[in-house]
């Protein structure tokens, strides 16, 4: 697929995109799920004139974004007036970025458009929503809808760098009780690997870092204390950063809930 690319010189590039603005509700957080075509879905604010970094954590009948997010944000000529997604290439370390044409669709590229039909949205991955500022108007919500993710065990490959990603289940799981603590841990946050959380209401990213003390993930303040209640997952996305000397490259989950 061709598609065009999206540079910035600043940590994942938030500072030149705007701001982030997200609340969800999951409805598989419990730890059993009945029926092996158990349905779940996903609300997603799109706040007007910001962005937010998300994930669809259920697997819907064709993942593309006309699947996954299809028509229910607002479209426009041309890139510039409509709403957008921006995936993070990991492997290139760069964005690639996508829009919602006035005709319903979405597309990739300014000057000749082509349908993003080959870009697939998997409940392993995180993106950026990106509400257009070239249009004035009230907040919208996405609803992803799809069956709960059923694998008994998912490997998310991770290169060194950044990573935009999430927790590859129908579900949030704490980062202190995940497969994340098998990363680069150190002494502190510089020698390790770093997860970025986004903060909506402050619109700043919270760090954390995987400590050799206990193998636990703490805050990156001037005093780190452990992360408490920190969850990714439930159609959020973060960062993940792989330190050149982590050899944590493949991040395994079990699922967390049963099906009956």
């Amino acid at each position: 697929m061709s598609v065009k690319r999206f540079s910035t010189t600043m940590i994942m590039g938030v500072a030149v995109l705007a701001l982030a603005a997200i609340t969800v509700s999951s409805i598989a957080q419990t730890a059993a799920v009945y029926s092996v075509n158990v349905v779940g879905f996903q609300k997603i604010s799109a706040k007007s004139n910001k962005l937010a970094l998300v994930q669809a954590p259920f697997l819907a009948i064709s993942n593309t974004l006309d699947g996954i997010i299809g028509d229910q944000l607002t479209g426009g000529k041309g890139f510039t007036g409509a709403d957008q997604v921006f995936y993070w290439d990991q492997d290139a370390q760069d964005y690639m970025r996508f829009w919602l044409k006035n005709d319903g669709l979405w597309y990739t590229g300014d000057a000749v458009p082509l349908p993003a039909t080959n870009f697939f949205i998997d409940p392993d991955i995180g993106f950026w929503l990106i509400s257009n500022s070239s249009q004035v108007r009230t907040d919208q919500t996405v609803v992803v809808v799809g069956d709960v993710v059923d694998d008994d065990a998912i490997t998310n490959t991770l290169v060194e760098g950044l990573n935009m990603v999430s927790y590859p289940y129908s579900a949030e799981v704490d980062i202190n009780e995940s497969g994340l603590t098998n990363a680069l841990a150190a002494k502190g946050a510089t020698g390790a690997d770093n997860i970025y959380l986004w903060d909506t209401d402050q619109g700043k990213y919270n760090r954390y870092w995987l400590s050799n003390a206990g193998r636990k993930w703490y805050t990156a303040d001037a005093v780190p204390v452990i992360a408490t209640g920190v969850k990714v997952g439930g159609g959020v996305g973060f960062w993940f950063e792989r330190r050149p000397i982590s050899t944590f490259s493949n991040w395994v989950e079990l699922r967390p809930y049963t099906l009956n």
